[in-house]
């Protein structure tokens, strides 16, 4: 893990969204602490973002993370990013089922709508106690998040799947595929589910990675979000003034986003899980945050310890098992071979 530290002379700060009932950055239920010290040994400083009180993203981000948020963002929180999009910046967004994200008309502009239709998982591989809603996944998008993966496996416990439409400008490359028999549907409470009318066939992009070029600003047209706050102005840099080792946005040319229709999948516990849940979240953060001279690689797993462990009554049986019965055994199949050649 500090082999990453020592390769790199300085931190990349990338900035956690907060005020929207976003998953907690420590120890907890559905917090995501075990992810952020991850990211820590990668050599990324996490911090806490509240666009309501500093109105525009930090000149140090090299990415602002959304990680499942339960009420949707502000306009001027929308306009601020779109700003910081404009101007470099990356996003990553990670929207549970069920949440209006606030972002549909950024996110219209990259040619990403989040599905309100939840993924049913119809294949033989599930996961025990999660469900047809429990997807599996192990098709993977060629792209430098997810190709060295090689069928490996994620899983996701209720998610949605993205809906991604050609834009001019932006290259957009789907992560996460679904098993061909999987749907999204449109009524859980429809008993038993089937693939019906209101649903949509598999497969499904569950994440997707998203590229735009930069405009100069003077070419830049106003985003939708602008009309809609008159406080925040997304042609007004407020990053105009720093150096590019301050804002590494300055030193790009293209704008990185990454969706994915589940946060619940890096939950502490999750993460650490024999699956490339952890993976994911990581290679995301790494790409989206432009660190594209650092590896993106798959972490090394924990060694199980697969000692069989025996109560006092089982070690019991076994030896009686061993010093009894298979020498009986043996015993009584020779005297019945005696008997019979006799």
């Amino acid at each position: 893990m500090a082999l990453c530290s020592l390769v790199s002379d300085r931190q990349t700060t990338v900035y956690f969204l907060q005020g929207h009932g976003e998953r907690s950055l420590q120890a907890g239920e559905g917090g995501i602490f075990q992810g952020v010290e991850a990211l820590k040994d990668k050599n990324f400083l996490s911090q806490p973002l509240n666009l309501s009180q500093t109105a525009t993203v930090p000149a140090s981000a090299a990415a602002v993370l959304i990680v499942g948020q339960t009420r949707p963002l502000l306009a001027a929180e929308v306009t601020s990013l779109a700003a910081y999009l404009n101007q470099g910046g990356n996003l990553l967004v990670m929207v549970d089922p069920r949440v209006t994200s606030g972002l549909e008309d950024l996110l219209n502009q990259w040619g990403v709508k989040f599905d309100d239709r939840i993924a049913i998982n119809a294949s033989d591989r599930q996961v025990k106690d999660w469900g047809a809603t429990g997807i599996v996944i192990t098709q993977y998008g060629n792209h430098p998040i997810t190709q060295d993966f090689r069928g490996g496996i994620s899983a996701f416990p209720f998610a949605r799947p993205l809906e991604i439409t050609p834009v001019s400008g932006v290259q957009a490359t789907p992560l996460l595929l679904t098993d061909p028999k999987s749907w999204a549907e449109s009524n859980l409470k429809a008993q038993p589910l089937k693939l019906d009318g209101g649903d949509r066939p598999g497969p499904l992009a569950l994440g997707a990675a998203f590229t735009r070029a930069v405009v100069p600003s003077a070419q830049a047209s106003p985003s939708p979000q602008a009309t809609a706050s008159p406080t925040v102005s997304p042609t007004a840099s407020p990053q105009a003034t720093t150096s590019p080792a301050e804002n590494p946005s300055l030193q790009r040319t293209e704008s990185r986003l990454v969706a994915i229709g589940n946060s619940s999948f890096i939950n502490d516990g999750l993460f650490r899980q024999q699956l490339l849940n952890g993976d994911v979240f990581l290679n995301a953060v790494r790409w989206v945050s432009q660190q594209d001279d650092q590896p993106l690689s798959i972490r090394p797993k924990d060694v199980k310890n697969r000692r069989i462990i025996l109560t006092t009554e089982q070690a019991t049986v076994l030896a009686f098992i061993a010093l009894a019965v298979f020498p009986l055994l043996g015993l009584g199949g020779a005297g019945f071979v005696w008997w019979r050649r006799r």
